[in-house]
């Protein structure tokens, strides 16, 4: 019954909006009017649990583990995580943050795994059948046949994890007594969270009493039977009857009084037991005493569950969540015929919101009393303010008792236990006003008011890329979810074990690929005039741009011309330096015949050649592209570029000669024109010049080619496509070292090659588009080759490669099956370079693990490894690789194998 006390809601108002009598069928006005004076009740819960907002704790090292954690432990086991899994992380995160943030470490990691796999099978349980039978027979698997009973399928093997973080979590309770109570209150939420699903299926099933009216008639029936016919009526028959003449304080009869099914069900699908339990888990190693909070158990569950009821209200009613408890006591409470202040006289929403408050802070002082110490200078300091966690922990430690000789080590222990539940308890209704999975944030003006800017959302776990799996109906497919922000991991030194032999090769294998494609793409001279080209003028014919560039207008050449001759393809495949510069077009092809001393005798490439030996190492290195961003694949974006080689090859070719005018000395200068240094010439135009009946008149001959023949322009159009969008598009190719494998975060090394990659291909698209369009391929050099701009985007070009080799060399590692990579050594990672690689971490010694191989007499069997730890490679079930559980059978290949239960970890 009510206590006969004043009213909680008063204070507030009338609030009409509170006077329906089902949450069932409401108006959208109605639940905005009911969300309006739900906010009233809930700012003023906030002010009368002493309340004050702060700021979400950032606790980066137990982020770090979070992720770990889904990475190496769970993904191996379960597969890619969900969303929605990704959502309950945050819940389990944010939550052990702001609850727990003066608590203990590893209790917070383990808090926080249990807290992400409970809200995760919760929201599972309540939309899928077949998670609900799987969770409605937990316990009976777990007792009947252990572990193995679990891992049947998809929802075993989750069933199995929660199985696994409740029991890591009860390991941090030193009294096995409390480890008990923590696992039956566990066990507990499963089987309420699967009993909510069959109610939600089918609510009338569970509500037994129909109405206190029907009821009264049932009990006069049955008197009757008694005494009318003899009937043997089962007693007492109807005490749970209120009736006018016993009612007190004013409270009109009669009604039923109000049965335990509403909190019963409500305490089976919570976890208010272990969230309190382990509330008491101080820093520093420091043990609560059970017997100093074991008696605020009733009180400390019933104040969790109070205010999860009236913080969570809000966004049931949006959802139309008719099970939720404020809906489920309205219901109950109308059914018996319980008084109330609805217009009717009988129970509303009003009175259920009175009690759950009044339970709340009713249960908020009872919990002080019993942990409060009886002496207050346990709990205060000398400048009034309480001891903070911290400080009673340090004085728990130092067992210094000589400042306060009446202070003991019980009054310590008592304060310390009232200050974690107080930090607790503040932390909890904060932290439902922050989480969006409340929505109070969203549905409250006062909370948005006071949060400000610190609503800060997910973004700390969707930073990273994660290949999502969604479960339905027992099916399961694929999907990929990518954040708005990729992590880029910072560079760390990871090359530490490769030796000097190694890393020869290493080197070898990276560079060979940019060699091979600078020496076979880049032209051979012809000095035409008596200067000669600066370090800056030769860099720029070693571009990658630059040599594909070389290969299109070679091809475009051939496709215009007229008639194709020896002298053509010597032109064609040279480069000529002139007092302008580095020329390549068809009149100084023309111009440059009478330097030619020697010809191909066709006007082809020769099959036997040298030229026909760099095509096909071009080709081969293109085609075995690994995108990896380790030292022996860094350059593998160059290696692919010699492919375009093959539009050209046919006519590519070194089989010729060509005389080159001297060199003027130096002392021949002219007096008034010093040579400038090296830099400093790149600012200085060309004085030299060619004689003026040689000086080129830049106009194409039509008698030899043909101006933009059909042909030309779809093959030009073709190869600048196709290489801009290979390259633009192939650039996130670096985040998938495997086909159907997102990476999770980038190394500083993969981050650069994306940029590198995707910039090439930009650039060509933009220079290559834009003179090939207008002036055509005219010319075998690229148009922009002599430019300031262009050398400096050569420099820049070969010093960025430089960079991204060096990082490269300090992030490549080698993974156990022998490749290398650049990803951050560990059990996803390495299995990204080595297919069917497993480890076996301490964390899995409930696993069991073996070999196939022979035995002393040649015959096959288990070689059964004791406390392994490490990797091994292979795949399960095909490879001579198993891994076993106890008491369970594994198929190998055809064979049914029985593993020993003892001895194999």
């Amino acid at each position: 019954m009510p206590h006969a006390t004043r009213s909680y809601l008063a204070p507030l108002g009338k609030l009409p909006a509170l006077d329906v009598t089902s949450v069932e069928g409401l108006s959208p006005e109605q639940k905005h009017a009911i969300i309006g004076a739900t906010s009233q009740i809930c700012r003023r819960l906030m002010d009368d649990l002493g309340v004050k907002w702060k700021s979400q704790p950032i606790d980066q090292n137990l982020r770090q583990r979070t992720v770990n954690w889904i990475k190496f432990d769970l993904e191996p086991i379960v597969g890619p995580v969900s969303k929605r899994f990704l959502l309950s992380t945050d819940v389990g995160l944010t939550y052990t943050e702001r609850v727990y943030e003066d608590g203990d470490f590893e209790t917070k990691v383990s808090m926080v795994k249990y807290v992400t796999v409970a809200i995760y099978l919760d929201d599972m349980i309540d939309k899928n059948a077949d998670m609900a039978k799987e969770a409605e027979s937990f316990l009976f698997k777990v007792l009947e046949g252990g572990t193995a009973s679990l891992a049947s399928d998809i929802y075993g093997l989750w069933m199995d994890q929660y199985r696994k973080v409740s029991v890591e979590l009860a390991r941090h309770m030193s009294d096995p007594f409390v480890s008990n109570m923590l696992l039956h209150s566990c066990t507990l939420y499963i089987e309420g969270c699967a009993l909510e699903y069959y109610i939600q299926q089918d609510q009338a099933k569970y509500f037994l009493i129909k109405d206190a009216g029907t009821e009264r008639a049932r009990d006069d029936a049955e008197r009757s039977l008694a005494s009318d016919r003899g009937f043997d009526i089962p007693l007492p028959l109807d005490n749970d009857r209120v009736e006018a003449e016993d009612c007190v304080d004013g409270i009109d009869g009669d009604y039923l009084v109000p049965n335990g099914w509403p909190l019963w069900l409500r305490e089976r699908s919570a976890v208010a037991e272990t969230f309190a339990i382990t509330s008491f888990r101080a820093p520093g190693g420091i043990d609560v005493p059970t017997w100093l909070w074991v008696t605020a158990i009733p009180e400390l569950r019933s104040i969790i569950l109070s205010i999860n009821d009236l913080l969570s209200f809000a966004k049931e009613l949006l959802a139309d969540d008719t099970t939720s408890a404020i809906s489920v006591l309205t219901k109950e409470r109308r059914l018996i015929g319980m008084p109330g202040t609805a217009p009717d006289g009988g129970w509303c929403l009003r009175d259920s919101f009175e009690e759950v408050s009044k339970k709340t802070v009713i249960a908020g002082a009872r919990i002080n009393r019993l942990l409060r110490p009886t002496n207050p200078a346990a709990r205060y300091g000398a400048d009034g303010k309480p001891y903070t966690i911290t400080e009673l922990v340090d004085m728990l430690k130092a067992a210094d008792e000589r400042v306060n000789p009446e202070i003991g080590q019980d009054e310590l222990m008592k304060a310390l236990a009232l200050k974690l539940w107080e930090t607790h308890q503040r932390g909890y209704v904060a932290w439902h006003f922050q989480s969006p999975r409340y929505r109070t944030y969203e549905l409250f003006d006062w909370v948005r008011d006071m949060m400000g800017s610190d609503n800060v959302g997910a973004e700390w776990l969707t930073s990273f890329t994660i290949e999502l799996v969604h479960v339905g109906n027992g099916m399961s497919s694929s999907s990929k979810m990518t954040s708005s922000w990729i992590e880029v991991l910072p560079p760390a030194f990871q090359s530490g074990n490769i030796g000097f032999s190694q890393w020869i090769s290493l080197i070898t294998l990276g560079t060979a690929p940019m060699i091979a494609h600078v020496i076979s793409g880049a032209p051979e001279y012809v000095y035409l005039s008596p200067t000669r080209p600066r370090w800056h003028d030769r860099m720029c014919l070693y571009c990658p741009l630059t040599i594909l560039w070389r290969y299109m207008a070679i091809a475009d050449r051939r496709i215009r011309a007229r008639n194709w001759a020896p002298s053509d393809v010597a032109a064609a495949n040279a480069i000529f330096w002139t007092d302008n510069g580095w020329d390549g077009s068809e009149e100084i092809a023309d111009l440059s015949a009478s330097y030619s001393v020697r010809l191909s005798k066709r006007a082809h490439l020769t099959l036997l050649s040298w030229d026909s030996v760099k095509t096909i190492i071009t080709t081969l290195q293109g085609v075995q592209l690994q995108v990896i961003t380790s030292i022996p694949h860094i350059t593998g974006p160059i290696a692919v570029m010699g492919l375009w080689r093959l539009c050209a090859a046919f006519w590519i070719t070194s089989d010729f000669s060509y005389t080159s005018i001297p060199e003027r000395a130096e002392s021949s200068e002219p007096a008034t024109r010093k040579r400038a240094p090296s830099i400093d010439s790149l600012l200085l135009p060309h004085s030299w010049s060619l004689p003026a009946s040689a000086e080129p008149e830049h106009h194409i001959s039509k008698e030899r080619f043909k101006p933009t023949p059909p042909a030309s322009v779809i093959f030009r159009t073709l190869y600048i496509a196709f290489f801009s969008v290979v390259a633009i598009t192939g650039a996130p190719l670096w985040l998938v070292p495997l086909p159907g494998r997102f990476l999770s975060a980038l190394s500083t090394t993969s981050m650069l090659g994306i940029f590198m990659t995707a910039y090439t291909g930009v650039t060509a698209l933009l220079l290559y588009g834009y003179y090939a369009s207008r002036y055509g391929c005219w010319t075998t050099v690229i148009p922009c080759v002599n430019s300031l701009w262009y050398k400096t985007f050569c420099g820049m070009y070969f010093v960025f490669w430089v960079v991204l080799f060096s990082f490269s060399a300090i992030e490549t590692s080698r993974t156990p099956c022998g490749t290398y990579t650049t990803g951050r050594p560990g059990p996803v990672d390495d299995a990204w370079g080595c297919p069917g690689l497993l480890y076996v971490s301490p964390s899995q010694t409930a696993e069991h693990f073996g070999l196939l191989g022979n035995d002393s007499q040649g015959k096959g069997g288990y070689l059964k490894v004791d406390k392994f730890v490490g990797t091994c490679q292979g795949v399960i079930g095909k490879s001579g690789l198993v891994q076993l559980s106890s008491n369970s059978s594994v198929v190998f290949g055809r064979d049914e194998m029985r593993a020993s239960p003892q001895g194999i970890s």
